[in-house]
């Protein structure tokens, strides 16, 4: 944290605690293990590919909607990186139940519709991202998180956060 906080203050970003707070939190990120304790690298390519949505302008609030175009281009930018960063033998590339183990996130909130909490919580049916969808509506994420993702500076060192993890679990 302290090469951040060195970065951070030297672009005279002034929230540097709630920057610091998503740093620690996506850096402990929830994940499976898989073969030899390796952990699952799909919520940070997920979350990357979600930095690079805040990047290109297709998400600008903390209001995530699944729409079926948003979840295409997501899927799509999802599938590229996976191809970039992750593409091995030991890991499936999977967005559907990766997107549905955000909620065990403290920043990540879904928008589960109405009577639709039973369907939600039971992990087996939330497979496929029709599943999913059929059970919410979107997400919500942290309101100071959205207005990082929405910044250049601060963006950038979420996602150098993501990858230098990745690494170290890959």
């Amino acid at each position: 944290a302290g090469d951040i906080a060195g970065f951070a203050g030297g672009l005279g970003m002034t929230n540097l605690p709630v920057l610091l707070k998503y740093v620690e939190q996506f850096r402990g990120l929830h994940t499976s293990f898989t073969y030899a304790q390796n952990h699952s690298p799909h919520k940070f390519i997920l979350l990357y590919s979600l930095c690079l949505l805040y990047a290109s302008g297709s998400l600008k609030t903390e209001q995530i909607n699944f729409s079926d175009e948003l979840l295409i281009e997501w899927q799509m930018v999802f599938r590229r990186q996976w191809q970039r960063w992750v593409a091995n033998d030991y890991h499936q590339e999977k967005f559907g139940m990766p997107l549905y183990h955000m909620k065990f996130e403290p920043f990540w909130h879904f928008r589960v519709k109405p009577d639709m909490e039973d369907m939600f919580e039971q992990k087996n049916r939330m497979k496929a991202l029709s599943s999913l969808r059929q059970a919410v509506s979107g997400v919500e994420l942290d309101l100071p998180l959205s207005c990082l993702l929405r910044q250049e500076e601060t963006r950038q060192v979420l996602q150098d956060v993501l990858l230098a993890r990745l690494f170290k679990i890959l």
